[in-house]
């Protein structure tokens, strides 16, 4: 089932994720839209990283960003892999002649372990 997507869907406040996430730890929050906040994160290496950013373009942009700062056997998840045909796509076409496979799990997502 492919969902239909609109401006707003899913929104939720800034404050609102912060309130649900003020009792973990490491957690840092960087308001804004990516890759324009990325700035404070550019030098750093990932294990393990989650998207769920639903179309096309902001998946690729993700994906560029992350991909050559993952630690090798770090973990790339993905939202919406089965059932949004633009995060699809922009994981097929970023993976296309890398040596790893865009592997699909349970509840739409997908995975990718870096070599």
């Amino acid at each position: 089932m492919v969902w239909p997507f609109y401006e707003g869907k899913f929104a939720a406040s800034f404050e609102s994720v912060k309130a649900y996430l003020e009792n973990e730890q490491n957690v840092s929050f960087y308001k804004g839209i990516f890759p324009a906040t990325s700035d404070p994160i550019k030098d750093k290496k990932f294990s393990m990283v989650n998207f769920d950013v639903d179309c096309y373009e902001s998946t690729k942009q993700c994906l560029e960003f992350f991909y050559n700062r993952m630690s090798p056997g770090g973990i790339l998840l993905s939202h919406d892999y089965i059932t949004a045909p633009g995060v699809r796509k922009a994981f097929d076409d970023f993976f296309e002649g890398k040596p790893e496979p865009v592997l699909e799990t349970a509840g739409s997502q997908c995975l990718v372990v870096k070599v």
